[in-house]
């Protein structure tokens, strides 16, 4: 009985640490809600094994990765780039290319790609962009593998709007599903007793 305690306790573990991605949203573009809103972009640090890159999409051109902002191996933390002054309506969506590992291509606006980037907001005018670059059949989530602050002078609508968080429509992380699914596992063998 003991092992057991021991083996479900291992994995609730396992599981709250995955969990701590929950915050993460997932398919949504920032939405630019006021004319003369400048956008910045600050590396803030990769931890993949795989060369990857950041590009801002563009939106008259779909097909084709956009304008590169970060070299997950190259870059620097702190390395900053302005993607533009935009005016209202104006979509902002990513592209990642890997290039080596298994090389692809993740597309924010593909539904099929969404789970490759998670964001993060601090404020209605402050977010993090978390990129995953393996495929995610084999992925470890961890969503360090080209890590972005976004900066907006003006408050997006992100997520539902007002540059609130998602409204539940975000694809929630496995790990806060699991850590349930543990901690009901736990009671369930300590009712046995």
């Amino acid at each position: 009985m003991k092992i057991q305690h021991a083996i479900v306790g291992a994995v609730c573990v396992a599981c709250l640490a995955g969990a701590a991605r929950a915050d993460l949203v997932f398919g949504t573009p920032f939405v630019i809600a006021e004319n003369n809103t400048t956008v910045t972009a600050t590396f803030v640090t990769a931890r993949a094994d795989w060369t990857g890159a950041l590009y801002l999409a563009d939106p008259v051109n779909p097909a084709a990765l956009g304008s590169i902002l970060f070299n997950n191996k190259a870059a620097l933390p702190g390395d900053t780039r302005t993607l533009g002054t935009f005016n209202a309506g104006r979509e902002l969506w990513f592209n990642y290319r890997v290039v080596t590992g298994v090389p692809n291509i993740w597309r924010q606006q593909n539904a099929a790609d969404i789970l490759h980037f998670g964001v993060e907001q601090h404020s209605a005018t402050l977010f993090t962009l978390r990129i995953e670059d393996m495929p995610m059949f084999m992925s470890d989530r961890d969503y360090d593998d080209c890590v972005v602050l976004l900066s907006f002078s003006k408050a997006p609508t992100f997520g539902g709007g007002g540059g609130k968080e998602d409204d539940g429509g975000g694809v929630p992380a496995p790990g806060g599903a699991l850590s349930l699914m543990a901690a009901g596992l736990f009671t369930a063998t300590r009712r046995r007793r």
